[in-house]
């Protein structure tokens, strides 16, 4: 088998497992490599990073389903042609096609890995994963490699029109007075034709009553008109009034709806400023976790191997340890020989030396 293949296999099957035995898995992996005599297989096993839980179940779908990146990447590039385009119909149908397929994955991702009772923060790993992949082809093709190692969090489509809200302008209410009313007609008189006994001449007498009927015209004719021209007066001032009411209620009401809509605008965006830092604190504090849990991952993976280079060292040692004790047995065991033998033959020239002397 060539470095390629041990690599290929180790990566299918590690990031096709469940992560609780990445380690000791790559470990054993990475050793086959080695004992096979190919070690910058073994390297770049070793080298391999154990995926956080959301991306583990990212791959674990589109190893099951491998059609899942080409429907992100579908989508994602006829929502860019829409955008492109300015077509409002479009993006609102594409942008709802986007959340039922993201529901979609999410639910199968859930189901396939068991997660019955999921976190908000595991949801939206996937959300964010899921929404990067349909707004960058690079990241669905990786996603659909099936070796994520941890969620995306990347700018995603914001597809939404946003509206516009007209205010109308007040009506211009105006008033024209009432034509004034006619003047009442002057009285008139005749005087009569006969002589009274006063000796004043009928002319005369005619005379006089036709001045004073005249002065009564002249005299009503003024109060009639004065009184005409008052209530005209008085309609035009009233017309007027209501007419500026009208004008101030409804500058009034547009007042209330200018301040209303300032109002509005104010709340919505503070709770969009409020959304936007809790969002910046939560990707902050998620990259201080990942931060951690990658170093934390680097520190294991390096207490692993001094783990195993010690127990082979310890091995080692056990076995000239072994080797050692064995060569000490045999020592031991040849002492005992030689010293037996030297008794046997102490007591042989013992022996032998009586009957010396009795031979001298």
């Amino acid at each position: 088998m060539s470095g390629t293949d041990f690599l290929s296999e180790a990566t299918a099957e590690l990031y096709g497992s469940d992560p609780e035995g990445f380690t000791e898995r790559r470990a054993a992996l990475a050793a086959r490599a080695r004992a096979a005599g190919d070690r910058p297989a073994a390297k770049e096993i070793t080298g391999l990073r154990k995926p956080t839980r959301p991306a583990w179940m990212i791959n674990q779908l589109v190893r099951a389903d491998p059609g899942v990146a080409a429907r992100l990447t579908g989508l994602g590039d006829e929502l860019r042609a829409a955008a492109a385009a300015l077509d409002g119909a479009k993006i609102r149908e594409l942008s709802q096609a986007r959340r039922r397929l993201i529901d979609t994955l999410i639910r199968q991702a859930l189901h396939q890995a068991g997660e019955h009772s999921p976190s908000a923060a595991l949801r939206e790993d996937l959300t964010a994963t899921f929404g990067a992949a349909l707004a960058d082809p690079q990241v669905a093709r990786e996603l659909g490699a099936g070796t994520l190692l941890r969620p995306v969090h990347r700018a995603d489509f914001s597809a939404g029109m946003s509206g516009l809200a007209l205010v109308p302008p007040p009506a211009d209410a105006t008033a024209s007075p009432a034509p004034p009313g006619n003047a009442p007609e002057a009285d008139s008189a005749e005087g009569g034709g006969r002589a009274d006994g006063g000796g004043v001449s009928e002319p005369a007498r005619e005379g006089r009553a036709a001045a004073r009927a005249k002065a009564a015209g002249q005299t009503r004719a003024p109060r009639a008109m004065k009184a005409t021209q008052e209530a005209g007066v008085a309609g035009a001032s009233r017309a007027a009034e209501l007419a500026r009411a009208a004008r101030a209620a409804e500058e009034a009401r547009a007042g209330q709806e200018a301040r209303a809509g300032q109002e509005a605008r104010a709340a919505k965006d503070a709770r969009a400023a409020r959304e936007a830092k809790a969002a910046e604190e939560r990707r902050r504090a998620i990259a201080e976790a990942e931060q951690v849990l990658a170093g934390a991952t680097r520190a294991a993976d390096q207490a692993a191997q001094a783990e195993r280079d010690g127990r082979d060292h310890v091995q080692a040692l056990e076995s000239q340890l072994d080797e050692a004790r064995r060569r000490l047995t045999e020592a031991r065991r040849r002492v005992r020989e030689t010293q037996n033998a030297q008794q046997r033959a102490r007591r042989a020239l013992s022996r032998l030396t009586p009957a010396r002397r009795d031979r001298g």
